[in-house]
């Protein structure tokens, strides 16, 4: 008290039914809910994603009605359809390849990142699973290890680009770090690996 403080606290709404007093901000604490993005702001965040290409009135309604509001399904839809082929880079924009009006939309966003998923390579895919049994952020020689050895770094780059993993501040000397693009990710690449695997590693 009596100290220039601010705190910045990110919770699930259930958090208040588990803490009913939090609930009752004060004239120190305030609370602010996040809501779902808008149909207008998710087809902004389509655009800003793909510097303003167009995409078909269709596909863009099927997958503004799929995210219902969650930045996190539109931008996994849209690093799926360039993932297959249906979005290239023409120099500074992104164009259709073909059309897209038979775009199949997963329901859920555990359904589209599995999808995601099941489009990798298979050393991509053996290499995303044991970093997912490290955690959300882990180290190459961890993964190399639960490989048997051999040569991962480029694997892993390759997940970058992709959009799947990003690179990590490493908190072991000579050793890189990665971590997962979100949590969700991670935990769809981890439920993607056999249980026995799973277990053994």
């Amino acid at each position: 008290r009596g100290t220039p403080l601010l705190v910045v606290c990110m919770a699930r709404p259930e958090l208040l039914e588990l803490r009913l007093t939090w609930a009752s901000a004060d004239e120190r604490s305030r609370q602010i809910f996040l809501e779902p993005l808008s149909d207008d702001e998710c087809g902004d965040l389509i655009g800003n994603l793909l510097g303003r290409a167009a995409l078909p009135d269709e596909a863009r309604v099927r997958i503004l009605a799929a995210a219902e509001g969650t930045p996190l399904f539109v931008e996994e839809m849209l690093s799926m359809l360039i993932d297959d082929g249906s979005l290239a880079r023409e120099g500074d924009r992104w164009v259709a390849t073909g059309p897209l009006v038979d775009l199949r939309v997963p329901p859920t966003i555990q359904a589209l990142l599995a999808a995601r998923l099941d489009q990798l390579t298979g050393d991509e895919r053996a290499a995303i699973q044991r970093a997912a049994v490290c955690g959300k952020q882990f180290h190459v020689g961890a993964v190399a290890a639960l490989l048997d050895g051999g040569e991962v770094q480029p694997i892993l780059m390759s997940l970058v680009r992709r959009d799947v993993l990003r690179p990590d501040r490493s908190s072991l000397a000579g050793q890189d770090a990665f971590r997962f693009r979100h949590q969700l990710i991670r935990d769809a690449a981890y439920e993607a690996a056999p249980k026995a695997l799973r277990a053994e590693l």
